[in-house]
């Protein structure tokens, strides 16, 4: 063995070695037993030991975690304790020691250390995720109600679901709520209601002390709950009161009432969906039924028959009015009044006719006087018109200022004839 001492461990790496191993293998302890050595140090911690007949060990509570337990001034030497924490090695020493991290004396205090380690660890498993939880149906048709018989877990439950459910058959299953078997009691009947094919399960009791409850913490049973294939309602307790079974359980609700009133919520609201329309048809139906007999009454023969006799008054009254025999003597008066218009038409003609002719005859005598003027009208008595370029010569001084070679045109009263004009010459055609 000393040939091969070049390979031993140093004191540090053995420690080292073995905080590892018991670090591993103790990661979190709990422990009972009677506290004595307590000193507290400047630095803000606690040491003391916890011991039995037997045996003794260190434990070190750390100011962070001190600071959380301030009614650890109260706990004195020999005061029996439960703590629980990760078991570690103190190098400087050689030994080890227990990290406390949860104080309490035995009693109440263990009861809620036992319950938070036993969360944690379950919690640690993924037996309380959201992902692993189930739909609760919205119309169960089966429910099995796991409870003790005569309870008034029971009572309320069934007369809540009585009052507001519909179509449901409740099977109840009786287990033990409390006690040291009620856990099995419970976990039997969990098995129970899988093989009665329930659509839901429901885990209740009436309210108690963290003792009375304690059945609901059980390990087994709450892996049970998580093993389930139906889905699992815990309703144990008060609103207050918290058991493991509401964290592992697909729905919890803080009392029995409140699991039938949660059961049978789309039922009552699918109820007062029907009321709400069976009051519509109902108000409909009355209201056809009143335009039918608005229908029936006013087309009805007899109806109709005075219908007709009202109409046939109203026209002889009409009549009457319009009667010409009667009232003949208002319509002489329009015969005058007709011939008045005739002759009067014939007078417009009349006067229309000597307008006219006497208009004609204005035109005529204008058109003469017109024709008088016309200077072109005296070249049939043998006069001209003699022009250059359009330009009327009126005068012989104005036909000597022509220049020679002028293209000059004469007008007769039959026609017209061009030629050269040559100053000092006689006229060329």
């Amino acid at each position: 063995m000393f040939e091969q001492i070049q390979n031993a461990p140093t004191v540090s790496e053995l420690l080292a070695h073995i905080k590892n191993t018991l670090e591993e293998s103790f990661h979190e302890v709990m422990v009972e037993g009677e506290i004595s050595g307590i000193s507290h140090a400047h630095s803000g911690h606690c040491y003391f030991n916890i011991m039995d007949q037997d045996a003794s060990i260190s434990c070190a509570l750390f100011r962070q975690d001190l600071l959380r337990h301030p009614g650890f001034k109260n706990i004195k030497e020999g005061d029996k304790v439960l703590i629980y924490g990760p078991l570690t090695v103190y190098p400087k020493r050689g030994t080890f020691q227990i990290l406390v991290k949860r104080i309490a004396p035995v009693g109440a205090g263990l009861l809620k250390i036992k319950f938070e380690a036993l969360k944690k660890k379950l919690s640690s498993e993924g037996l309380f995720d959201l992902d692993r939880k189930r739909a609760i149906p919205r119309y169960p048709k089966k429910i099995a109600l796991i409870t003790a018989p005569g309870g008034a877990a029971l009572h309320d439950f069934v007369n809540v679901y009585r009052r507001r459910g519909f179509d449901f058959q409740i099977t109840i299953i009786p287990a033990l709520v409390q006690g040291d078997k009620a856990a099995g009691s419970l976990i039997a009947g969990l098995a129970k209601a899988q093989d009665i094919g329930a659509d839901a399960i429901v885990l209740t009791r009436g309210g108690g002390s963290p003792e009375d409850l304690w059945c609901f913490n059980d390990e087994s049973l709450i892996r049970q709950i998580a093993a389930s294939k139906i889905p699992v309602i815990s309703a144990v307790g008060h609103e207050v009161d918290w058991t493991l079974s509401d964290f592992v359980a697909d729905l919890r609700c803080e009392t029995p009432t409140a699991a039938a009133e949660t059961l049978t919520q789309p039922q009552t609201e699918f109820r007062r969906k029907v009321l709400l329309l069976n009051q519509k048809l109902v108000h409909h139906l009355s209201s056809k039924k009143s335009d039918v007999q608005l229908r029936l009454t006013r087309y009805h023969p007899a109806h109709l028959m005075q219908s007709i006799k009202d109409q046939l008054k109203d026209f002889e009254t009409r009549l009457s009015r319009v009667n010409l025999l009667e009232r003949s003597h208002q319509y002489i008066g329009l015969h005058a009044r007709s011939q008045e218009l005739d002759d009067l038409m014939r007078d417009l003609e009349m006067n229309l006719q000597k307008t006219v002719a006497l208009l004609n005859q204005r035109l005529e005598q204008a058109q003469a006087r017109l024709l008088s003027l016309n200077p072109r009208s005296v070249l049939s008595r043998g006069y001209a018109i003699v022009s250059v370029n359009e330009a009327v010569i009126s005068s012989n001084k104005e036909l000597q200022k022509l220049p020679p070679q002028a293209s000059l045109s004469i007008e007769f009263g039959d026609g017209s004839s061009r030629g050269i004009w040559s100053q000092g010459e006689s006229y060329e055609k």
